[in-house]
């Protein structure tokens, strides 16, 4: 028996409608206020915008709890999520932030399929604090 590969545009047709959510990755940006302080803040990644994507849990199956911890005056909850986009993207690099849900998520890994057809993130959301 003959094995087929499934792949190539019949496979992308297949996944489409698994991808049924949107990203939008940024990249660090520095600039300058009007007292001519640095400035640094985020702005959206060339080619990277309303990127198809699905995102979940870490790992099917398994809740992952928001991890806490406590400062002086505050405690910071961080909460993880797998992202899958559905396509390549090379220049996506750990400094920048994927926006999905209106929420900015640090970038933790960066995984890209030997075809060259996903891009799998790992993200981590950490609230209050860090930039």
């Amino acid at each position: 028996m003959q094995a087929t590969p499934i792949g190539g545009a019949r496979m992308n047709g297949i996944l489409a409608g698994l991808f049924n959510q949107t990203v939008t990755i940024q990249q660090p940006t520095i600039g300058q206020n009007a007292m001519g302080e640095v400035t640094r803040s985020f702005a959206n990644r060339t080619g990277c915008v309303n990127i198809p994507a699905q995102v979940g849990p870490v790992d099917v199956g398994v809740r992952v709890r928001p991890q806490e911890t406590r400062l002086d005056h505050v405690t910071q909850v961080r909460a993880q999520r797998r992202c899958i986009l559905n396509d390549d993207y090379p220049t996506i690099d750990f400094s920048d932030h994927c926006v999905w849900n209106g929420i900015a998520w640090n970038i933790l890994a960066i995984v890209r399929d030997t075809r060259a057809t996903f891009t799998e993130l790992l993200l981590e959301e950490v609230i209050p604090g860090d930039v």
